[in-house]
């Protein structure tokens, strides 16, 4: 009986008082190390890790497993408290219809979350919910903050432009943002397109995502092409990201064939795997054997960092074809490595890619891509400079932003200025 309600989100019999509670329903674990790694790499080097904890509702269906064997999907459930790097979390589940009825997560998630939430802020008003997302996670958090009257702050990352496309999620995602202490946007370029959307924000911040420069540097091994089939001679185009038609693999691969008229050694490598936007290797693989590329493409499968580092380092050119970006880490990984990067102009790409001297940025167009492929591979990088660009945007100015910030909402009462 005990194992049961500690699974479903009872009380905790001891916990931490903290100060920061990081909600976000994409957060690694040590069954899915990275899924939501991104997150993991902010919010641990916030106040050294010192009052911080993590809410990571998982979504349940009954049946679940039967339809993840029919569908090819299944959920990965983690225990409802574990550790995963130096931080405690809690992982509630939440009733989650499957395809359908997205717009009653948020809900769901908030009364999943609410006792455990509850007991983390006991004693303390002051507590800030940290969201990660504005949909679901914002919008649950907005519950939590309006039935237990603590400070919400709500980060957005990107797909809130998608789910804004719906007028039930933007309706809740209005609302929910409107009530936040502070709106952190990963780009300028996000946060303008909210604005655009209509959504009025009482305070927005843009602080990017940082680089982590002790985990990407060059590490150049003579030995690494080898491992891979590849030798000095031969020129690695690389793309790490899921294999989702947004990635836009799927342009690099149609545009193989005029690329290797004038590069016959060139080779692409396409790091990643499913993800929740679901798993298109297959057309992809297909793809390439239609255009009579399938040599030349490779599947690499999903990496660790410590796996992609030399992966990185070894690449003549990182390529980013994406339609859609908050802020693209790896671009900044690539460059940590040496590696110089062709990202598209959307999202917030342009503002990770700030200096030519690492890379560049082109419109979204097959056009443009193949060309600024051809200028990336025909250009002469200065990679020491590209690695020393990346260093310049480690995590650490970025979270002085974010404690300076925290600190500001902790000595303020959550009820001021709040919407009714």
């Amino acid at each position: 009986m005990l194992l049961c309600i500690k699974r479903w989100g009872a009380p905790m019999d001891s916990h931490p008082h903290p100060r920061l509670v990081v909600f976000s329903t994409l957060f690694p674990s040590v069954l899915e190390p990275l899924k939501g790694c991104f997150v993991y790499q902010r919010v641990h080097r916030l106040f050294n890790s010192e009052g911080v904890v993590v809410v990571s509702p998982q979504p349940w269906f009954p049946l679940q497993g039967l339809l993840g064997k029919l569908y090819g999907h299944s959920r990965t459930m983690n225990p409802y408290e574990d550790r995963f790097g130096v931080l405690t979390v809690y992982r509630p589940r939440f009733f989650s219809f499957p395809v359908v009825g997205k717009w009653l997560d948020p809900l769901f998630i908030a009364l999943a979350s609410y006792r455990t939430v509850k007991e983390l802020a006991e004693g303390n008003s002051k507590v800030v919910l940290d969201a990660h997302f504005a949909f679901p996670d914002g919008v649950a958090a907005a519950y939590l903050q309006r039935w237990l009257h603590l400070h919400m702050v709500v980060t957005l990352r990107g797909t809130e432009i998608k789910h804004a496309r719906y007028l039930s999620r933007r309706r809740l995602m209005r609302k929910a943002l409107e009530e936040a202490d502070a709106v952190v946007g990963v780009s300028n370029a996000l946060l303008t397109a909210m604005e655009k959307l209509g959504f009025r924000l009482k305070r927005a911040e843009r602080v990017g995502n940082g680089v982590d420069i002790q985990q990407f540097f060059p590490q150049i091994d003579a030995d690494y092409r080898s491992t891979l089939g590849f030798n000095e001679r031969d020129r690695l185009m690389i793309t790490v990201g899921g294999l989702v038609p947004r990635k836009g693999q799927h342009i690099v691969i149609r545009l193989l064939p005029e690329l290797l008229e004038e590069f016959p050694t060139l080779h692409y490598l396409l790091v990643g795997g499913a993800s929740g936007e679901g798993d298109y290797r297959q057309q992809l693989e297909q793809l390439a054997t239609e255009l009579g590329v399938a040599d030349h493409v490779h599947f690499l499968g999903t990496y660790t960092p410590d796996e992609l580092r030399p992966c990185l380092s070894s690449a003549d050119l990182f390529v980013l074809p994406t339609s859609n970006e908050g802020w693209a880490n790896v671009i900044l990984e690539s460059m940590a490595c040496g590696t110089p990067v062709v990202a598209t102009n959307v999202g917030g790409n342009a503002e990770v890619i700030s200096d030519p001297v690492a890379g560049m940025v082109v419109d979204y167009s097959p056009e443009a891509i193949a060309k600024g492929i051809r200028e990336g591979l025909r250009s002469d990088w200065d990679r020491p400079a590209i690695v020393a660009y990346a260093q310049h945007n480690s995590w650490d100015t970025r979270v002085a932003r974010l404690e300076s910030l925290y600190d500001e909402i902790f000595s303020t009462d959550p009820e001021v200025g709040r919407c009714a």
